[in-house]
């Protein structure tokens, strides 16, 4: 009798927390080939973005790994208020996912993000594993619309750069995601000064701090490497791990960037400033 009590104790305990302890080890999602077909029908109406710069070398805010919840706001305020001061950043930033922590936080993200729409800078995200746990999904996409698309970025004297957003939030880009990106990608080849992929996961980081959600499968990685340094894409970057690393394989420079999470040990983002070369500048938040 002492087993099934236990139990019966444990399952009331589950029940009475606010918890969806069965959405966080299995999404309730769609698929990854599921999620992508949403993304492609928004890009179908929306179309691409095709954004103008004033100089050939512009900057780029670039976040990753935000873990908004109610409680924990100051390090994407701090992300706000310093974009907003800088008047010479291209007008976009980049979100490589995670922006939430839990269920039902993505309107608590969504509107401690807001002064950077009303000032006109757009907001480029993909989609990170804690915004699809918890059947969490829909709701992203309802605010954010797609988490794989292109974009690019026509400078006045160095040609043009482009800008492609993977979804990686299951550790995996699945089947049509993954052909979509070589068309994308081989389509390109010859027509921009930079390319840039960017996505959550991450591909070559030597830890297994994530353990079960951490890299792609070693096979996936080698082929999206190799996919990659086909096509002439510059950089890939990616979040998930909460730590920077540079990995350089076959001539393509992988970026795993800092998280913005508050209490992480180094909480921080990024500046890209894109030239002739993609340079990488990290700003901490104390």
């Amino acid at each position: 009798m002492k087993k099934p009590c236990l139990l019966l104790m444990m399952a009331l305990c589950l029940s009475a927390c606010n918890v969806d302890w069965l959405g966080f080890v299995y999404t309730r999602s769609a698929d990854a080939d599921a999620r992508f077909a949403q993304s492609l029908e928004y890009n179908a109406q929306a179309g691409y973005a095709s954004i103008t710069v004033p100089d050939d070398s512009y900057r780029v805010y670039v976040l990753t790994d935000a873990h908004v919840t109610e409680k924990e706001t100051r390090n994407i305020d701090r992300f706000v208020t310093d974009f907003l001061a800088d008047g010479t950043a291209a007008p976009f930033w980049i979100n490589l996912g995670d922006s939430v922590n839990d269920k039902g936080q993505e309107g608590i993200f969504e509107s401690h993000i807001s002064p950077l729409g009303a000032a006109g800078l757009r907001h480029f995200p993909t989609a990170g594993n804690h915004d699809v746990y918890f059947g969490e999904w829909n709701e992203w996409a309802s605010r954010f619309h797609t988490a794989t698309y292109w974009f690019e970025v026509i400078t006045p004297g160095r040609g043009k750069d482009l800008f492609i957003a993977l979804e990686s939030a299951s550790g995996t880009l699945g089947h049509s995601q993954r052909a979509w990106a070589e068309e994308i990608l081989t389509e390109s080849q010859g027509k921009y000064a930079h390319i840039t992929v960017y996505t959550h996961t991450h591909f070559w980081k030597r830890d297994n701090s994530q353990t079960t959600t951490g890299n792609f499968a070693l096979e996936e990685t080698y082929d999206l490497a190799d996919l990659f340094a086909r096509t002439g894409v510059d950089i890939v970057l990616s979040g998930h791990d909460h730590a920077a690393e540079t990995t350089v394989f076959k001539g393509v420079r992988y970026e795993t960037l800092e998280s913005l999470k508050m209490n992480d040990i180094s909480p921080g983002y990024n500046i890209l400033t894109y030239g002739k070369a993609i340079e990488r500048n990290f700003v901490p938040i104390e």
